[in-house]
């Protein structure tokens, strides 16, 4: 496969989501073409989803809200004396923030999507937290701004299909006294 038609069809899929493609449509899309099959398999995507009452970031699009942080696994092949190899876990490396698009929203509810590249089978972890430079409406002062849950870790689907990660929610938590 060449080089060109890969970079191709990501440019296509990014310009595809920012032009409102859905997560769930993902299967439509990739049936149109076995290049865009290959180049979803080792793709996950993932979703945050919050009601319009809890208002929205103060940025010029609203994946600039959020900040989608981003670490995998690190293995580190060794031999035991016996000459057997043993897999040593590492750590965790940080990546580069996967890609992030707005949604379209529906009637009730805002919507950010992101696309991570999973380079290893190995555990994936995704933190997505409030940009610390993107200011939020109303000065709460009985509830804060959470992100349910607080992270993901999995690893990338085993079947040729690309992985889904289940929706992040942004709610309004009640202060403890």
């Amino acid at each position: 496969m060449k080089r060109g038609t890969i970079i191709g069809e990501t440019l296509t899929l990014q310009r595809d989501l920012l032009n409102g493609l859905k997560i769930s449509e993902l299967d439509r899309w990739a049936g149109d073409s076995e290049v865009r099959i290959l180049l979803l398999q080792h793709l996950m995507f993932g979703r945050i989803r919050w009601p319009k009452s809890n208002g929205k970031p103060l940025s010029a699009t609203l994946n600039q809200g959020f900040t989608i942080l981003y670490w995998t696994m690190v293995i580190n092949g060794a031999q035991s004396q016996g000459g057997d190899p043993i897999a040593n876990p590492a750590g965790c490396a940080a990546m580069s923030e996967p890609f992030k698009f707005d949604e379209q929203d529906d009637s009730d509810h805002y919507r950010v999507g992101f696309v991570a590249q999973s380079f290893s089978p190995f555990p994936q972890y995704i933190k997505p937290t409030f940009a610390s430079s993107v200011a939020w409406p109303n000065a709460l002062t009985q509830h804060y701004r959470s992100i349910e849950p607080p992270d993901w870790d999995g690893s990338e689907s085993l079947t040729t299909q690309w992985t889904i990660i289940p929706d992040f929610t942004v709610s309004l938590q009640l202060w403890s006294a």
